[in-house]
């Protein structure tokens, strides 16, 4: 068995994962009085907290979310390559190499998408309506993922030699 494809599966399902919560959570951006994410914005009202879905979106915002999905498909395309390469086309080294490139496109697809949120998400104007904030986790852990999806790219490359 190929320890070191098995650690590359591993670590592309933790940047997997890491990307999806990254996605799906909406502190992107958090002040003390609002939270604001990909796809809504939550903050606290007098009935409590409440989110909302957003109802028009600026192109910045689209073009962050279609990176961050992509990205998402991409790793998970690559866990499927790697696991056909490592378990079922053994000799067929062109899989491990087709997995290692799409780890290199989801960490590649990540950056982009951190990269366009954090120049065009309008800071100065979240200020005036929602007081100080800061970029948050979602940020955060998409930076993260970005790195280990770069990191188990190379190490499944690597693994390409030993799956006989």
């Amino acid at each position: 068995m190929n320890k070191m494809l098995l650690l590359g599966i591993a670590l592309t399902g933790g940047a997997l994962l890491l990307c999806i919560v990254a996605t799906a959570i909406p502190y992107w951006w958090s002040s003390d009085a609002v939270d604001v994410g990909l796809f809504r914005v939550c903050g606290s009202t007098i009935l409590g907290n409440k989110c909302l879905e957003y109802s028009d979106t600026p192109d910045w915002l689209d073009a962050t979310r279609a990176m961050m999905i992509l990205a998402i498909l991409s790793l998970g395309a690559s866990i499927l390559m790697s696991i056909l390469f490592g378990f079922i086309m053994k000799e067929r080294q062109f899989l491990a190499i087709l997995s290692a490139l799409l780890c290199f496109a989801g960490a590649g697809l990540t950056i982009l998408g951190v990269i366009i949120f954090g120049s065009k998400h309008p800071g100065d104007l979240y200020k005036v309506l929602y007081g100080d904030g800061s970029l948050h986790a979602g940020f955060g852990l998409a930076i993260i993922a970005a790195i280990a999806a770069g990191v188990s790219g190379m190490v499944v490359f690597l693994a390409k030699g030993r799956n006989v």
